[in-house]
């Protein structure tokens, strides 16, 4: 008997709980979700611009450089093992 006032309590406790509850996680939710969209917005793309264009001016025209040049034995060797 002393058990039923306790078990109406939760059940009107949980009615407005859970509801204030589960707000406050999609609050949280979408304010964290706007923090990690502008952090990538304002951080990560430009450094991974950064990197793209580091790559463009500085990796790809030494890469091109040590392939073989045209005419040459290694040429035709390379080209022959990548064409396979």
């Amino acid at each position: 008997m002393l058990d039923w006032p306790k078990h109406i309590i939760g059940e009107k406790l949980m009615a407005w709980v859970l509801p204030i509850l589960h707000l406050l996680q999609s609050v949280a939710q979408a304010w964290i979700l706007s923090i990690l969209q502008s952090a990538a917005q304002a951080w990560i793309l430009p450094i991974l611009h950064l990197l793209q264009s580091t790559a463009q001016a500085w990796i790809l025209p030494i890469y091109y450089n040590l392939l073989p040049k045209r005419g040459s034995f290694p040429y035709y060797i390379y080209y022959k093992l990548v064409s396979n």
